[in-house]
């Protein structure tokens, strides 16, 4: 290596490293202040009539928030971003990512710290895309480099990555119990609550916190880990159910109801499930800074991405995710990990 690329480098290396110092010793005093309390409030206090279930979050007033726990890459992939949202506009980043082939190693390092910082929290994550006015959104950053996964079908793994990216949880978890709740204005409206417990996080570490959250229903969320939900819209197309796998799959079918082949609901109570799940907004803040969020499917395919698992396999009637239509649970998981510890492992 030239003898001069390589005192850049280092002097680079060491001004991360005490720009990363600085940081921790900062945020001391803020350690564990990723953490949200207060109580259950009926119903939702900005709007009446939404029907579901609503977390609330405070998004983040002087981005990025840093913890003096975080790993020190997390930390790392904060600053780097914060730089990135806060110095380059959208027209120039969208251009920039569209030149990038996927696979190549700056994509792949971008892919890799979108998964360790969303893994890591995905509150937290969201919030530092989504929580303030920069000159980019990250948000608008993420989906770029999400649809410029897919638009590369010759790799056998675009798809799946491209949800493992997309994705902020994937639980196996247990449904408890599920409720229909309609809102007040279009009773056509329909949302599917879901109580569940997690059975094992695959990815999203941290679970969003059932303080200050909102039941439209006023049921207890208190036995339970975690509460999604997803909407049941009545507007057949040609009576055709949407996870019907005898039918082509097109866009004219993505907005069909997600119901059994009996009519049923998708997801049902005591069953167990492998989920791809995102937060969705619901229009309803506190101030600028406080906003009610939702978790729900992540994925517009056959499933939704929330996957039944029947007799020990996993029901993907899509093959969304590349191994077949009934998959048993420890080869679809240990696939999903293998993935997983690819994209986490970019660059090394």
């Amino acid at each position: 290596m030239n003898s001069n690329v390589r005192i850049r480098s280092e002097t680079r290396f060491r001004f991360l490293k005490a720009l990363a110092i600085t940081a921790f010793v900062l945020v001391a005093s803020m350690s564990g202040a990723n953490t949200y309390s207060a109580t259950i409030i009926n119903p939702l206090p900005c709007d009446s009539s939404l029907a579901g279930f609503f977390y609330l979050s405070d998004s983040l007033q002087r981005p990025p928030v840093l913890f003096t726990n975080m790993p020190y890459e997390t930390l790392i992939g904060y600053i780097y971003a914060d730089s990135i949202l806060a110095n380059r506009g959208i027209t120039s980043l969208r251009n920039t990512i569209n030149t990038w082939n996927y696979g190549n190693d700056t994509f792949n390092y971008a892919l890799k710290y979108i998964y360790r910082l969303t893994d890591y929290d995905p509150v937290h994550f969201h919030w530092f895309l989504n929580g303030w006015t920069k000159m980019t959104s990250g948000a608008e950053v993420k989906r770029l480099l999400y649809l410029r996964m897919l638009k590369y079908p010759d790799d056998k793994y675009h798809n799946v990555n491209a949800k493992l990216i997309n994705s902020a949880y994937i639980l196996h978890l247990a449904v408890g119990e599920t409720e229909q709740v309609s809102d007040t204005v279009n009773d056509d409206d329909i949302t599917v609550v879901c109580y569940s417990n997690v059975i094992e996080t695959i990815k999203g570490q941290v679970l969003p916190s059932m303080a200050n959250s909102v039941s439209s229903s006023g049921k207890s969320s208190e036995d339970y880990d975690l509460i999604f939900q997803y909407r049941l819209n009545e507007n057949p197309r040609e009576g055709i159910p949407w996870n019907d796998s005898t039918q082509t799959y097109g866009s004219s079918y993505r907005y069909l109801p997600p119901i059994r082949s009996d009519g049923t609901d998708w997801i049902q109570g005591g069953e167990e499930y492998i989920v791809f799940l995102g937060l969705g907004g619901s229009g309803c803040e506190i101030n600028k800074y406080r906003h009610y969020y939702s978790i729900c499917p992540s994925e517009k395919d056959l499933s939704m991405g929330m996957f039944p698992i029947i007799d020990g396999n996993v029901i993907d009637e899509g093959n969304t995710i590349g191994l077949g239509a009934s998959v048993p649970l420890a080869q679809f998981k240990e696939y999903l990990y293998q993935r997983i510890s690819q994209i986490k492992n970019f660059g090394e």
